[in-house]
């Protein structure tokens, strides 16, 4: 058998083996590379509530922010993020679905990858998406907004047993539109309160039993009610609790809007209050009836227009709400020791007239 010449093996090797399989690596790596980068456009990119609202789905003012939307369909709630690393991320209510509009785009279809990487190039070089005026993109989150977001997405809303017995809020308050969406629950029961800043969520107030806490990771800013923007009369209590007690005792209505900051006044909090309160009509300082309420009312006089103070009896409202309460069940037990005391005397006359 003829041996191959070394210059003629060489040129065949060069030729279609070992330069073809590098061209080959090289091609599927750029391809790998492409793929990932148009993975990652289409997580940046694409407005994923207007994605969504091309599904059904509806934005829910009420309980959205600028930075945590809440996408409703048929039941379902989405609530709707921008990730600190600019992808717009979602996740329900239950847990049961998450991820970027991949993800969305393949749970609502069915899609596999490859027919999703189809429909999201067509929408990512279209206009065909709803304006954006009415669904814009979440503003972006800080490094530990989106953990709050999630957990508070998984609390249940409306009435707490913890306000309920412990402290005396009716369940008429609890469920006052003014109040839908601010007051939920966790799954350790505590009462928990979201607290905004201009921007959306920051992190969120736990109260209990004995136990008041502070959201891991959150920043303090304001806990305030649904109607603060269309409001002319704004009540500033330190604690939820406190503007909940308030509501109760007074009966005050949608007029009437209530924010807190969950104790004593930071600087930051105390800048967010005056850029808050600026432009409305009537600013009542409702702080606790002891020294630091007084001096919390004091500073903020010198910072916003329109003020007056108003002080609970006691040291605050719910203890004012809680003694009223006290006082009525004694009423109560007080008429019913009346009533009863008149059947037995009506029942001895009756006796006496019978001659027993």
């Amino acid at each position: 058998q003829t041996q191959q010449p070394m210059e003629e093996k060489g040129k065949n090797l060069r030729g279609g083996g070992i330069e073809t399989e590098l061209e080959r690596t090289i091609k599927e790596t750029r391809t790998m590379i492409n793929d990932s980068r148009e993975l990652e456009r289409f997580k940046t990119d694409i407005n994923l509530p207007a994605y969504m609202a091309q599904f059904g789905y509806k934005l829910n003012t009420r309980h959205s922010s600028r930075n945590s939307f809440q996408m409703e369909k048929e039941g379902e709630k989405l609530i709707v993020a921008t990730d600190t690393d600019g992808h717009g991320i979602f996740f329900s209510r239950d847990g049961s679905r998450a991820g970027s509009v991949i993800d969305f785009h393949q749970s609502e279809t069915g899609d596999n990858l490859g027919k999703t990487r189809q429909a999201l190039r067509s929408v990512n070089n279209s206009s065909s998406l709803p304006p954006q005026k009415e669904y814009r993109k979440p503003s972006k989150a800080s490094t530990n907004t989106t953990g709050v977001i999630k957990s508070l997405a998984t609390m249940r809303d409306g009435e707490s047993d913890y306000l309920s017995k412990e402290r005396g809020i009716s369940p008429a308050v609890q469920q006052d539109p003014r109040f839908n969406g601010v007051i939920k629950t966790d799954r350790r029961n505590n009462a928990v309160f979201p607290h905004y800043d201009q921007n959306g969520i920051t992190g969120y107030e736990l109260k209990n039993k004995g136990f008041t806490g502070f959201s891991r990771g959150g920043t303090k800013s304001l806990w305030r009610s649904t109607n603060f923007n269309s409001a002319d009369k704004v009540v500033i209590t330190e604690s939820a609790i406190d503007a909940l007690s308030h509501a109760q005792l007074k009966g005050t209505g949608q007029e009437t809007a209530y924010i807190s900051a969950g104790g004593s006044i930071g600087k930051e909090q105390e800048k967010l209050l005056v850029k808050l309160l600026k432009d409305k009509d009537k600013v009542v300082l409702a702080f606790d009836n002891d020294k630091a309420g007084k001096e919390m009312a004091e500073d903020l006089k010198k910072l916003l227009r329109n003020t007056e103070r108003e002080s609970p009896t006691h040291k605050d409202w719910n203890e004012d709400l809680k003694v009223e309460q006290l006082s009525e069940r004694q009423k109560l037990i007080h008429e019913y020791k009346v009533s009863q005391a008149e059947k037995e005397l009506k029942a001895e006359k009756e006796d006496r007239s019978m001659g027993r």
